[in-house]
């Protein structure tokens, strides 16, 4: 094998893994809301209803796809193993418990669906029920990270009547490089879940 074969395959390896077993943490994601809002009790959870999920072609922790030199997709996880929602819930409620509202997060199925994730808020008894629906979230690097999107946020009351709801869809391009593709997915994620939060509607609705 002569010396530039060997080069070649050594750069591949060193790009290939610039990529593999990459996860982001959206738990640490941070989230800005407006201050002094509420302090009804809610209950969040977020409901994944991504397509490849639903099929099962990829795992509920999937988070998105970071790519080598090549162009070649690897994929993307969450950090701590649990389904990407879950996470989310888990950072969304601690965005509100931060600004004085109390929350808690609950996890809910994929296959229960809308009513099924309605019907587990409702259990919890809460005051204010807010359902994240993601119909696309996913994440993709190559020299820098985009986002594509489309998600709906409803909230609801202890009895499951729709006091607001908000969506929002499309496709943002971070300004980072590949270094910065959890820090840039952290971000997005925190200014997109930001939007729906403190919409005029939703904030209303959570009083």
């Amino acid at each position: 094998m002569t010396a530039r074969v060997v080069a070649v395959l050594l750069a591949a390896a060193v790009l290939g893994g610039c990529v593999v077993g990459k996860n982001f943490d959206y738990t640490g994601g941070h989230i800005a809301l407006l201050p002094g809002r509420s302090d009804t009790p809610a209950a969040v959870a977020v409901l994944d209803q991504r397509s490849y999920i639903v099929s099962r072609d990829k795992h509920e922790n999937f988070v998105g796809l970071s790519r080598d030199g090549y162009g070649i997709p690897f994929n993307v996880t969450t950090r701590s193993g649990a389904p990407m929602a879950a996470d989310m819930a888990t950072a969304m409620a601690r965005a509100l418990e931060a600004n004085g509202q109390p929350a808690a997060a609950i996890v809910v199925p994929v296959t229960g669906g809308t009513e099924g994730a309605k019907s587990a808020l409702m259990s919890t008894g809460a005051e204010r029920l807010m359902l994240l629906t993601l119909k696309e979230w996913k994440t993709d690097t190559m020299t820098r990270t985009g986002l594509w999107f489309d998600v709906t946020l409803d909230v609801f009351d202890a009895r499951g009547e729709l006091l607001a709801s908000r969506h929002i869809s499309g496709k943002e391009v971070a300004g980072g490089s590949i270094v910065s593709a959890e820090k840039d997915a952290q971000r997005l994620f925190g200014e997109k879940i930001g939007e729906l939060l403190d919409n005029r509607d939703v904030a209303s609705a959570l009083k």
